[in-house]
């Protein structure tokens, strides 16, 4: 059975259940919060709009929610000077439309009372069977969604794997970045311009070496002779080591 809009007479229904009463004797909130457990379900599943009323202590009127986010499941505490019954029947008889009230109670003088407003009145045990109805709905739901994620995650799988990725010697396929694959591609370049330049056999000579041995005057005729032969060339970087080569036809002093 769905119900739109349930009102739970509190106390009424935990003393109803053995399992709840029993939680009576170590706490109330305990017992409170096991009948908000046992019907959330309802809730969930179903979409009913839940107040449980309770016999409260206070100057007034005061509503607690179990998730403050969520303004559909709502405890109300009745003021010291009205009971949760009076403060049902003050609900069903101002409400507009009193025939989608469900009121769960085992108090018969509740019952006919609300009844006569025009709302339903039910034992708590057919709240409890509708919350059983309801889990087994919400664990078929999560059992069925379940199955069509794994469904979904095989399919999406196998466009993976059929995928062409560069793999590296390990027989891996990495995703590369735009970013990686742009410095992979000038590193390439740069290992071809030093294979041509060895090629050739000409000395690469680093700038610092260079630059050492032109300040202290020692520079041999061998090196005269090869910076002679490399003067179309000019210094490059590679793997973080600036080198003597380079076809720009320029020489340029290091930074």
């Amino acid at each position: 059975m769905e119900f739109k809009n349930l009102i739970v007479d509190g106390w009424n229904a935990i003393h109803s259940s053995r399992k709840l009463c029993k939680l009576l004797d170590s706490s109330l909130d305990l017992a409170r919060a096991a009948l908000f457990e046992e019907i959330s379900a309802v809730h969930d599943y179903l979409g009913s709009r839940i107040t449980v009323v309770y016999d409260g202590s206070g100057d007034e009127i005061s509503i607690e929610r179990p998730y403050p986010e969520i303004k559909t499941f709502s405890e109300v505490f009745t003021p010291s000077f009205l009971t949760a019954d009076e403060l049902i029947e003050q609900l069903c008889s101002k409400a507009k439309v009193p025939s989608e009230i469900v009121v769960v109670t085992r108090d018969n003088m509740l019952k006919l009372t609300v009844s006569s407003f025009g709302a339903l009145a039910l034992d708590p045990e057919s709240l409890w069977e509708s919350s059983k109805i309801a889990y087994e709905g919400i664990a078929k739901t999560i059992e069925s969604n379940s199955r069509y994620t794994e469904k979904l995650w095989r399919s999406e799988r196998i466009k993976l794997e059929n995928l062409s990725l560069p793999k590296d010697s390990k027989g891996s396929t990495p995703l590369v970045s735009k970013r990686m694959k742009k410095r992979l591609k000038k590193n390439s370049i740069l290992e071809e311009r030093k294979k041509k330049a060895l090629s050739l056999g000409l000395e690469l000579i680093s700038e610092d070496v260079r630059r050492e041995a032109k300040e202290s005057g020692r520079e041999t005729k061998e090196e005269k002779k090869s910076s002679q032969k490399i003067k179309s060339f000019d210094f490059i970087t590679f793997n973080g080591e600036r080198l003597g080569i380079s076809e720009s036809g320029k020489k340029r002093r290091s930074r």
